[in-house]
């Protein structure tokens, strides 16, 4: 029976991870998760946008695609 249990630490899964949704003015919204604070990472999805960094957010890569701009009043 010993040998079926594995040490307490290994291979649990303790990091959080937070579900978000950014939309977006045409009425689609971007569904992310993440383990950062979830406000941290909307300012980088803003931060990407205006630094037209868009392979660095698939947010981003949207708005430099359509022109469609983060609805920030849904946030």
């Amino acid at each position: 029976m010993v040998h079926m249990l594995r040490p307490v630490k290994q291979g649990l899964d303790l990091k959080v991870h937070n579900m978000y949704q950014i939309p977006c003015e045409r009425s689609k919204v971007y569904m992310g998760q993440t383990e950062k604070y979830i406000e941290a990472k909307y300012k980088k999805h803003k931060k990407h946008i205006h630094l037209d960094q868009s392979e660095k957010s698939t947010v981003a890569e949207h708005n430099k695609k359509t022109r469609h701009s983060i609805n920030s009043k849904s946030t």
